[in-house]
């Protein structure tokens, strides 16, 4: 049994051409297994310190709006009188909470090793796949389509070299061993 896996998401791609891979059964199998990145061991705590800032986000709205300090029906820090303390508190808390130096980003799962040879060098491409670590995840999604040929196909395919045509390395992603282990996943520009 053999696998001919396609890719047709790299959106910068104005010509549509898709990635191509073709397997055997073991190499399928083999590279469901394989990660697309470098997984972030601190994730789950980046994403309850994101999820607390957002709440307390929310809350501080919540408390504009119930005092009634409200421009054009929406709560607006400019109605605080400069009599209410506490709030004006809050609003400075709300300000260096999201102060574009310090705010708490939305954490990145996977620092993904997938590239793309795209006219705008791939920029940003393999951020849109940050959340997706095993290969199977992209079949699973749907990202990457998978179907049974036989060997004709498989031989042709290799015989003719087309996976060269591929402006992508989602079927041959290298772990970049020169990486730090300890790669930094904090909320850093």
């Amino acid at each position: 049994m053999y696998k001919l896996l396609v890719f047709n998401e790299d959106y910068a791609d104005e010509h549509n051409i898709p990635a191509l891979a073709c397997f055997t059964e073991d190499g399928y199998q083999e590279w469901l297994k394989s990660p697309s990145g470098r997984k972030n061991k601190d994730y789950e705590k980046q994403l309850i310190a994101y999820e607390e800032a957002e709440e307390k986000d929310k809350q501080f709205w919540q408390t504009l709006e119930e005092k009634g300090y409200v421009l054009n029906g929406h709560p607006n820090t400019s109605m605080i009188p400069k009599t209410d303390i506490e709030t004006l508190e809050l609003e400075k808390e709300y300000r260096i909470r999201n102060d574009y130096r310090t705010r708490i980003k939305y954490p990145t799962k996977v620092s993904s090793w997938m590239r793309s040879w795209l006219g705008n060098g791939g920029e940003c491409f393999e951020e849109a796949y940050n959340h997706l670590y095993l290969m199977k995840e992209f079949v699973e999604k749907g990202l990457v389509k998978v179907y049974d040929v036989d060997e004709n196909f498989y031989n042709m395919f290799n015989k003719a070299e087309l996976s060269r045509l591929s402006l992508c390395n989602v079927f041959e992603i290298e772990c970049d061993e020169d990486e730090d282990d300890d790669f930094n996943f904090d909320n850093e520009d």
